[in-house]
């Protein structure tokens, strides 16, 4: 389908050409394993990147997907919906889980896109936004510590929809599940992919981020944020490519 709907009910439906550049920008990020939220089918994202290997959780039109491309050295051996973070509704989105070889070293990548509405302030609020985000950070918690119980390195990343800056309680509760620290590629960054755009959109803090477990950093490294820039500059850009910042965890 390939459109983004704004606050207004505007529909920004992508042309032929816009549907190329978002494919330029999927190869110029050059990263072994892409995760992409709100996708509408499987079709849609192999039509998006002919050749890759796609895979897909979810209900049409807000599914999660993993896109690994050729020549990839990551190795996808099997992925599974983590239907709980659904919390049963048909407005929410489950997990992506997938186990990932690299160099022999296996490694468990939870992809989500969690309740939105609750980006900010008391995660304890009593509206219905940040309740339901609490639900899904108790099915967040278990499976950190089924990763740690099986002593699995994992990865957890997508779209929190959650600064998760300042101590926030979230991520606090992440690394009590795991008993022990977790690496935060996003801790202190902030989106600067449209700063170029004055009318875009501009955030302080990302609400997508890669929560990494100590077991990866030393099997692969510590890794690094990389910011994708776009470059469009026509009206309403972010809107036909993408609102969020693609962003890259690049480990040695």
């Amino acid at each position: 389908m390939f459109c983004n709907t704004d606050s207004l009910g505007n529909s920004f439906v992508r042309s032929p050409e816009q549907v190329d550049a978002l494919r330029d920008h999927a190869l110029a990020i050059g990263t072994d394993l892409l995760f992409l939220e709100e996708v509408e089918n499987l079709a849609a994202v192999q039509n998006l990147l002919p050749g890759w290997q796609v895979f897909e959780v979810g209900r049409s039109g807000q599914k999660i997907a993993l896109a690994v491309p050729p020549g990839s050295s990551a190795v996808v051996r099997e992925v599974s919906a983590l239907e709980g973070l659904d919390l049963g509704s048909s407005t929410l989105r489950p997990g992506l889980d997938a186990q990932v070889d690299h160099g022999g070293i296996f490694v468990r990548v939870l992809a989500v896109h969690l309740k939105s509405g609750c980006q900010v302030g008391p995660l304890s609020a009593a509206s219905p936004d940040c309740a339901a985000l609490r639900d899904q950070l108790e099915v967040l918690g278990s499976w950190i510590q089924a990763r740690e119980a099986a002593n699995e390195p994992y990865m957890l990343v997508g779209d929190f929809n959650r600064t998760l800056e300042n101590f926030d309680p979230f991520m606090l509760a992440l690394e009590e599940a795991a008993g022990k620290p977790l690496f935060r590629t996003t801790a202190g960054q902030r989106p600067s992919c449209w700063d170029h755009l004055p009318a875009a959109p501009s955030y302080p803090s990302f609400i997508d981020h890669h929560i990494i477990a100590p077991t990866v950093v030393q099997a692969w490294g510590e890794p690094s944020l990389d910011i994708y820039n776009y470059t469009e500059t026509y009206p309403n850009a972010w809107l036909y490519v993408s609102d969020h910042c693609a962003i890259t965890a690049s480990f040695d």
